[in-house]
């Protein structure tokens, strides 16, 4: 390199290495958004991934996780990797992404909607649930045991019955809206919103305001999970209370962010 020439950290406190699904244009556009304004960056590799949504067809993509965690910004340092999809890690297993990420990028903390939902819900004091996925009862099933390994009460669990995450990524959210209003318990403590193939993090302040609880979405617990592993504390307004609440809602050690393994 040139000694007359300077060089910065290119902008960023915060990098976050993003795997999302072939299919899914929600995540983005829901970073893009919800980051405006703010020094942390993402870069966006993406997996294949196959339709109908299936346990079969979503544990395909396990193999295929480290090859797409090394595309991104190789020989770069990264905060975090964000894999987006949440039915995927119900069914692969936390343990299954993490290493499997790591083939690719070892010693990168990993986030996932799934595991930064639990994270979220133990750092807003909830323990029961109502639940709305927009899957088959078949792969739905499968959130609610993830939740049930984890500690957490499902008091009410609606799934929408939608086989094909493209038509989840049409879904609009004036149906999620309503459909969230559906879901809803008395008795929980917290709403979640499973997939990051739908557009729940627009609705969230109205629901919020609603339903008067916290309600979560997966593109906003991954998000909110990066940030916090990456280091970046401060408050991101307008989706959501959990992301507005910043270091005050700091996890330092959970079952997800111990990240078990020596290289991670």
């Amino acid at each position: 390199m040139r000694g007359d020439l300077d060089f910065d950290d290119g902008g960023a406190v915060c990098r976050i290495g993003l795997i999302v699904l072939s299919t899914d244009l929600a995540t983005e556009s829901d970073f893009c958004r919800a980051l405006a304004g703010h020094p942390v960056r993402f870069h966006t590799t993406r997996i294949r991934n196959i339709n109908p949504v299936t346990p079969e067809n979503l544990r395909t993509m396990g193999p295929l996780l480290g090859n797409s965690a090394a595309h991104i910004l190789p020989g770069m340092p990264l905060d975090a990797l964000a894999y987006s999809c949440t039915s995927g890690t119900a069914v692969l297993g936390f343990d299954t992404v993490r290493d499997q990420l790591a083939e690719g990028r070892p010693r990168v903390p990993v986030a996932t909607p799934a595991s930064g939902a639990a994270n979220a819900l133990r750092a807003l004091g909830a323990c029961r649930i109502a639940l709305l996925t927009p899957y088959t009862a078949q792969v739905g099933e499968e959130m609610t045991k993830f939740f049930d390994d984890e500690g957490f009460e499902t008091v009410r669990r609606t799934h929408l019955g939608i086989e094909s995450d493209v038509d989840m990524a049409y879904l609009a959210p004036s149906a999620i809206r309503q459909a969230a209003r559906k879901a809803d318990h008395p008795d929980a403590d917290a709403l979640f919103i499973s997939c990051t193939a739908i557009r729940a993090m627009e609705v969230l302040d109205e629901l919020e305001s609603d339903l008067e609880k916290p309600c979560l979405a997966a593109v906003q617990c991954l998000l909110w999970d990066a940030l916090r592993l990456g280091g970046y504390e401060t408050p991101l307004h307008g989706e959501g209370m959990l992301l507005a609440m910043g270091r005050t809602m700091q996890t330092e050690r959970t079952a997800f962010h111990s990240q078990s393994r020596g290289d991670s």
